[in-house]
């Protein structure tokens, strides 16, 4: 097997992301207004991904109780890492609003 060789070339550029994020959160506001919750739900996991860097078992392991958007520096807690271990990681991008999914059913 060949190692994996990670360049420029398999990265999203920040014109993508933006692209990426920004139909995501149209899709997510229809999704809101038709009282569905598929497009809330990727737009947060999609948000997450981007912005934090966790790993998607990390991310599928998370409950709403685990991301913090209260204060100056809004966090996840990520309660099984690598190794098992717990740590908090900060998100560069913004966090989709979870008031309005939580009422939508979204929990964890």
């Amino acid at each position: 097997m060949r190692p994996y060789k990670l360049s420029q070339d398999k990265l999203l550029s920040a014109g993508e992301v933006k692209r990426l994020l920004k139909d995501c959160e149209e899709r997510a506001e229809l999704d809101l207004r038709k009282g569905r919750r598929i497009w809330i739900t990727r737009h947060m996991l999609v948000a997450v991904a981007l912005g934090t860097g966790l790993r998607v078992s990390e991310i599928v392991a998370l409950n709403i109780g685990d991301i913090n958007l209260a204060g100056k520096n809004p966090y996840i807690r990520v309660r099984d890492g690598k190794g098992g271990k717990k740590r908090d990681v900060f998100s560069m991008l913004p966090l989709p609003n979870l008031s309005r999914n939580t009422s939508m059913g979204i929990s964890g």
